[in-house]
């Protein structure tokens, strides 16, 4: 199995200075130089050392020398990648009770999950949509009150949001 040594992708000064660049600013700095310190560690060291002083196993490590060799060499492709899921779930409840819940509450200000759930269920029925729980319906309405604040606080800077 071939070893790839960190040194052997920079071929002069401008590489080199090319790729400290691309880590001198980056948001994930520390994280990266730990890193390549750690690969340079396994390289001289070897498994059972990296694994004692470090924690990492040496699939991780070949990993990283992967994900290095892939990235033509730039420091920065050790950064972490992102762990949010590709694809999130999304909302099976409709619009329309979306829009009936934020009415009501506009034209009943205050009022609880708890009084709305008897209107939207005749609501619902009147035009055979799903009934949705209680439950349900304080996590729309608390939906709504964030969608509310955050464009409160875009759109009226200058202004106080006491209607919260």
């Amino acid at each position: 199995m071939r070893q790839i040594y960190l040194r052997s992708y920079f071929r002069g000064y401008n590489w080199l200075m090319r790729y400290i660049h691309d880590v001198e600013n980056h948001p994930q700095r520390d994280v990266i130089e730990e890193r390549v310190k750690i690969i340079n560690f396994f390289d001289k060291y070897g498994e059972e050392a990296t694994r004692e002083a470090f924690g990492k196993a040496r699939s991780t490590v070949f990993l990283w020398k992967k994900r290095l060799r892939e990235g033509g060499g730039r420091l920065s492709s050790l950064a972490p990648l992102s762990r949010a899921p590709k694809r999130k779930r999304k909302s099976k409840i409709s619009p329309a009770v979306r829009e009936f819940i934020k009415q009501y509450r506009i034209h009943h200000p205050g009022v609880g999950k708890e009084t709305v759930k008897p209107e939207l269920d005749k609501y619902c029925k009147e035009r055979g949509l799903p009934i949705i729980s209680e439950s349900t319906i304080g996590r729309i309405i608390k939906e709504l009150k964030d969608k509310w604040r955050n464009s409160c606080l875009k759109d009226y800077a200058f202004f106080s949001c006491s209607n919260w």
